[in-house]
């Protein structure tokens, strides 16, 4: 009987963790006000603790836990991140905001809190299921050809997609379902050095053309998203990829690029668009390092940009930018994370970063993990000029805990667990899920229905809507 309830809740985990990666993605909602971060977020949240009240009830059964135990040097530079970011919290210029993170991107202490439950989940869960890892990122990978594909058609039908998506305000560019043409690009290069490894692990012809046709609509998508991040970051983690794995395919990957950067050679010029584009951005750079200077060791807190950057905008920006815009990223994750936790925050991420890249590049003979590495640098490269929303911090928590679980030596520990206390713990996470993530999807459909009912005149009902969205969430604003 144990063992058939082991088996029932490892398929239980299995499929949150192939929820996330192919769903999380793919998800948005027209009926609310946040269509694209929110579902993501939500759903992310709720299937990490579907995952880890999974992994409380084999604890209880079994008694004991197998996992890959990460480097000294991983566990101390992961432990002063999370201490330094509680710490900036505490002491942020708005530690409820820090807390919770600001309404359109998610990303404050209690996302970091599940993305750090996520990365150990990933860990204990495949450390003992190693051949349910390369299933997994095959699942992903079908998920970016769908987004794709999708990404494609908003570019031959954009007048019927604009009704869905929104685009029409994107100059011609694409989003998928991610939101944005630059969250696009950077969550496409994660997935498109598995798409060549996966062309190198199938042994048949037919397997390896689907390979090659998804990867086709992957870098189109790619091309057209504008990004020319995107487009640094692919070239950067496709030469690392082909000069450790086989040489004779630089050239192959070599012509993707330089097809791709004449396709987008427009998007390389300083003119018009793109020069306000990069002004703004140089502009923005040179100020939050003014900013820093101010608070450089635990910085402002999480998610508080826009309010500590206002003190040091300077107007010449608005000579690029709509007057009253207020930046809430400085498009730099160095710059951004100094800004947010300060530079011992940045030191304890970098070293953490760089030893996740390192461990995987000691094993670079095994081409997943040579794949996870090269798409954490150039998710890494793309980060340098935009920042992460919930699902490019996903695959990143996610690679990470699969380069150690693949790398690392496997230790097991005996733990004895009340079922009492599991029991509780469970309730505990099942009452968190209701909290932070289905109850956020509620406040902000009665918030939308707020808004649309006040546009229509129906002022009483506008007011109505609005007083449900702020009991069911009074947390964030």
């Amino acid at each position: 009987m144990d063992q058939q309830i082991i088996k029932w809740t490892d398929k239980i985990i299995y499929w949150s963790f192939v929820l996330i990666v192919f769903l999380v993605p793919i998800i948005f909602l027209n009926n609310i006000t946040l269509s694209f971060e929110l579902p993501k977020s939500s759903l992310f949240r709720m299937l990490t603790i579907v995952i880890w009240i999974g992994l409380l009830i084999k604890l209880l059964i079994k008694k004991n836990i197998s996992l890959s135990i990460p480097s000294k040097f991983t566990q101390i530079s992961l432990a002063g991140f999370m201490i330094t970011a509680i710490l900036a919290t505490i002491y942020s210029i708005s530690p409820h905001l820090s807390f919770f993170g600001s309404y359109e991107r998610q990303q404050g202490l209690l996302q970091l809190f599940f993305y750090i439950s996520f990365f150990t989940a990933t860990i204990i869960f495949f450390s003992t299921n190693k051949e349910k890892i390369f299933s997994l990122i095959k699942v992903a990978c079908y998920s970016a050809a769908l987004i794709s594909i999708i990404a494609i058609l908003q570019k031959i039908f954009p007048q019927l997609t604009a009704t869905i998506w929104h685009t029409e305000d994107l100059l011609g560019r694409v989003q998928g379902t991610l939101g944005q043409p630059n969250f696009l690009g950077s969550y496409l290069i994660i997935l498109v050095p598995f798409f060549i490894a996966q062309f190198f692990l199938h042994e048949t012809n037919k397997h390896k053309l689907i390979q090659v046709i998804l990867l086709t609509f992957v870098i189109t998508a790619i091309i057209l998203s504008g990004s020319r991040a995107a487009i640094l970051a692919l070239t950067g983690e496709l030469i690392i990829f082909s000069l450790y794995w086989n040489k004779k395919i630089f050239a192959g990957l070599a012509g993707i690029i330089i097809i791709s950067s004449i396709i987008l050679l427009p998007r390389f010029t300083f003119e018009n668009e793109n020069l306000r584009a990069v002004k703004t951005r140089l502009i923005t750079w040179q100020t939050t390092i003014h900013q820093i200077a101010e608070k450089p060791f635990l910085g402002y807190g999480q998610e508080t940009f826009r309010e500590s950057f206002k003190k040091f905008q300077p107007k010449e920006i608005f000579l690029y930018e709509k007057f009253g815009t207020e930046l809430d990223r400085a498009h730099n994750e160095i710059l951004d994370t100094t800004a947010e936790i300060g530079l011992v925050g940045l030191i304890f991420y970098l070293i953490f970063y760089l030893n996740i890249i390192k461990a995987g590049f000691l094993n670079k003979k095994n081409i997943l993990i040579l794949a996870a590495s090269s798409s954490l640098i150039g998710l890494f490269i793309a980060n340098m000029f935009g920042f992460s929303t919930t699902t490019h911090r996903i695959f990143f928590w996610l690679l990470a805990g699969i380069i150690i679980a693949l790398t690392q030596k496997i230790k097991n520990f005996k733990i004895k667990i009340d079922r009492t206390i599991t029991v509780i713990l469970i309730m505990i996470l099942v009452f968190f899920a209701f909290k932070t993530a289905i109850n956020q999807g509620v406040a902000d459909y009665y918030y939308r229905q707020s808004i649309n009912s006040s546009m229509e005149m129906r002022d009483f009902e506008a007011i109505d809507y609005i007083q449900k969205a702020t009991k069911t969430n009074p947390y964030q604003n």
